[in-house]
């Protein structure tokens, strides 16, 4: 990697970049990466979040939102069209404009805050996340999924007496409204009582909704990076969609703690492969994708595909000591060739070998900041003082742009491997609410139904 390194210096170094996400706190690496290249470096973001600023001139646009998703298209509504006084503090850092803008991998405009972003997808990659468009994807991988129906809103009621479960359907909007994600326009339709307040909540936010059965199992995902002449696959990953009693669902983050059986593994990491070829022939992709899924008895369903670098897939290179986001803006613009099979073996031994062991949880409410240790016996958690041998991790409550957020991350030492990380984060919800009285729905883990 060290060939990549020297090319990454001579890519971003020496110049002056905005650092752009929601939060600042998690642009700290962004940050220390850009200084030690030579360049000057200021941060936009929408609020704090948890953890150290950088130590570098930072503007807040002060846009929130109700939910994640609605933070980021008003972040970005901000950021193609900004106020005077967030743009005066920006043209101080940068006056004459020359500074180039780096963007979250779900970014799609190009001119921000009157500037150049760099690394920003091609549009025909981002219109493969059309939770419908992706239907063609699968076929051509010639990988299998569950049945689905895409119909208009007006007619997903009969498409989910057709296809439901014993557990119902679960119907997903199109894009004709826009990029989504984290689940916000997802919605679990237990049955023929739920209909009309359903398809009232899609009507307006989506023209298409792919309905399918509701597949019972461990949410999870698998990646892969495309090169110009190989696809290389990594680890699954569990996705932390945790259940609520509306019924419904709650994002909680990833975990690489999960271990799915050998068999299982590999399904998944062909999977990616196929479709990973399909990809570079189809519309010339290059860098990281994501497949979400179902872990079921029947085997890995896939259920959605992310054409960008996503939470699963850093989670999985946190081990590295690796720009990664550098990498794939890189690699985007076409300034940069990254070998698919030496990747793959950086990732996956990383990967292997340490875990991440975080999960989040937003809540509409603001809350006072508090952090403590925490620690599980018998799968029941308590306090401990953070730095307390006895303590497996801990849990922190802070602000986000729309409320507060219950920060969790546990040490793979103290809580092992192999098992799901679900049960332990609805565990600390259940406790965080016993601790500060904060109001969340009880949680439930999604089973792993593979063993």
């Amino acid at each position: 990697m060290q060939k990549v390194e020297e090319r990454l210096a001579d890519i971003y170094g020496g110049g002056r970049w905005i650092a752009v996400n929601t939060v600042a706190a998690s642009m700290a690496r962004t940050v220390d990466a850009l200084q030690a290249w030579g360049s000057e470096v200021m941060v936009v973001a929408a609020s704090e979040g948890i953890g150290d600023l950088p130590d570098v001139p930072i503007a807040y646009t002060g846009t929130s939102g109700e939910s994640f998703l609605d933070r980021v298209r008003r972040l970005f509504a901000a950021l193609v069209d900004p106020e005077d006084e967030l743009l005066s503090a920006v043209d101080d850092f940068d006056s004459d404009r020359s500074a180039r803008v780096i963007l979250p991998p779900f970014a799609s405009d190009r001119t921000i805050l009157r500037r150049d972003a760099y690394g920003v997808r091609p549009r025909r990659w981002t219109a493969l996340e059309d939770k419908i468009a992706v239907l063609k994807i699968w076929e051509e991988a010639g990988i299998a999924v569950a049945p689905s129906r895409v119909v208009s809103v007006s007619q997903a009621a009969g498409a989910a007496d057709e296809l439901a479960s014993h557990l119902g359907t679960v119907w997903v909007a199109d894009n004709s409204q826009g990029w989504h994600g984290g689940g916000e326009y997802v919605r679990w339709v237990p049955g023929p009582e739920d209909y009309e307040k359903v398809v009232a909540w899609f009507e307006g936010r989506a023209r298409e909704v792919r309905v399918m059965p509701f597949l019972d199992g461990l949410p999870c995902s698998i990646h892969g990076w495309v090169d110009d002449s190989a696809t290389a696959v990594f680890r699954p990953v569990e996705i932390l969609i945790l259940r609520t009693p509306e019924p419904g669902f709650k994002y909680a983050g990833v975990s690489t703690r999960w271990d799915p059986p050998p068999d299982l593994r590999e399904e998944m990491r062909s999977a990616a492969g196929s479709v990973g070829e399909v990809l570079r022939e189809s519309v010339g992709y290059r860098g990281p994708f994501g497949i979400d899924g179902i872990a079921t008895t029947d085997g890995f369903l896939p259920t959605e595909f992310n054409a960008r670098l996503t939470a699963g897939f850093r989670a999985q290179a946190d081990g590295l000591d690796f720009p990664l986001r550098m990498v794939v803006r890189a690699v985007i613009e076409g300034d940069l060739d990254l070998d698919a099979s030496e990747i793959e073996h950086s990732v996956v031994e990383a990967a292997d070998a340490g875990r991440t062991l975080i999960a989040w949880i937003e809540m509409a409410a603001e809350y006072p900041k508090a952090k403590t240790g925490i620690r599980y016996d018998d799968g029941v958690a308590s306090a401990v003082g953070p730095d307390e041998a006895s303590a497996m991790g801990t849990l922190e409550i802070g602000p986000t742009t729309s409320g507060s957020v219950v920060f969790l991350r546990l040490e793979q030492d103290k809580v092992g491997v192999g098992e799901p990380m679900a049960p332990l984060a609805t565990e600390a919800a259940r406790f965080a609410m016993e601790l500060w009285g904060i109001d969340l729905p009880s949680l439930t883990p999604a089973p792993d139904v593979t063993r």
